[in-house]
């Protein structure tokens, strides 16, 4: 870095100056200590009437890593951005081949210009005492507990851990600092320091795998109906879902939060004791709807969504949910019915691995 450069950040780290954010030209600006403001500017409303919006300082919001972040929208368009990158962006020189930005404290929320360079990521990770708070990370004592009953397992460090739970170091510790929702792993992690149950060491190994396989790996198996096909089928793990339904994993995380069971065209649920009587009880809240179709006389035609049936009946899918609901006679002669819950294979569910 020339003495020319050094000059301009030592007085920019002094004095706050403002500068157009790349990409966001007249409509956001950052300054050289990391504060984020849009600019006075004239909006088109839906209606096509110009309407001026006066520019204002953003709100910040810190990251699950600790970081400053900011929202920014173009053409309706939002995105949320790192702050300590734009600043880097806008102030500081790009250095070949270096694309991470580094904190020069360590501090994570010190985003002035004379806090931050470019490096690439070997400097970025062993930089200052980098190398011994991961070693402190690895090193501290875990809980583990099923997620399913919140039964005690076992404890120890991520090194101990990692061949029973079968999980990578960073995803174990990101569980238990809260980074990553708990989603559909078997297990709750939780720091010693911060729960209530004293640290019980593995004595035996053996013994504190065989209480996983037993107690969460089975829990942790997910139930998937097919309502179109009657077919309820048991993954044993999340890829093998993902893989024969052709799901997001997204999907299934909301199916088993707060989407009443219902991933794209399937009811979904974790394997446990009553899983049926609450499969059931999703199935009513299934926001595609199967339908069963008759002919006049009563014979059954097949089964389908009710998007498909509204397709091959040639009506709308607006008419055919009010016939199902009975306010209206039949289509075109034919009897639709909503599909009732009832797997053929409930006693013997297919088993896929």
């Amino acid at each position: 870095m020339s003495y020319k450069d050094k000059e301009s950040i030592e007085y920019l780290s002094q004095n706050e100056v403002w500068r157009d954010i790349k990409g966001y030209e007249g409509l956001y600006q950052v300054s050289s200590f990391g504060n984020v403001r849009s600019l006075d500017r004239v909006v088109v409303a839906k209606n096509g009437r110009k309407m001026p919006k006066k520019g204002k300082m953003l709100k910040r919001g810190v990251s699950k890593y600790g970081y400053w972040t900011v929202g920014l929208c173009k053409h309706s368009h939002g995105k949320l951005h790192l702050v300590h990158r734009l600043v880097a962006l806008t102030f500081l020189p790009r250095v070949p081949g270096k694309n991470i930005v580094n904190h020069k404290d360590e501090n994570k929320l010190n985003s002035n210009v004379s806090n931050l360079e470019w490096c690439d990521t070997q400097y970025n990770v062993t930089y200052g005492t980098g190398i011994a708070r991961r070693a402190n990370a690895h090193s501290k004592k875990i809980n583990v507990y099923s997620a399913q009953d919140g039964k005690y397992l076992c404890s120890g460090t991520l090194h101990e851990l990692a061949p029973f739970t079968q999980m990578p170091f960073n995803t174990m510790r990101d569980y238990a600092n809260g980074r990553v929702a708990q989603g559909v792993c078997a297990y709750k992690f939780v720091y010693v320091d911060e729960d209530s149950l004293p640290v019980e060491k593995m004595v035996d190994p053996q013994h504190a795998y065989a209480k996983l396989t037993s107690n969460v790996v089975e829990s942790a198996h997910l139930m998937c109906y097919d309502p179109k096909a009657y077919i309820l089928t048991e993954y044993c793990t999340m890829s093998s879902l993902l893989r024969e339904t052709g799901l997001r994993e997204t999907q299934v995380y909301t199916a088993l939060g707060k989407g009443y069971g219902s991933a794209g065209r399937y009811v979904i649920t974790y394997k446990h004791e009553n899983y049926i009587k609450e499969m059931e009880e999703r199935y009513s809240h299934f926001r595609f709807k199967p339908i069963q179709v008759y002919s006049g006389d009563g014979k059954y035609l097949f089964t389908d969504f009710n998007d498909k049936v509204a397709e091959r009946l040639s009506v709308t899918r607006i008419y055919l949910n009010a016939v199902v609901a009975g306010t209206h006679p039949s289509v075109k002669g034919y009897k639709v019915m909503k599909a009732p819950f009832n797997p053929r294979n409930i006693e013997e569910v297919e088993v896929v691995a």
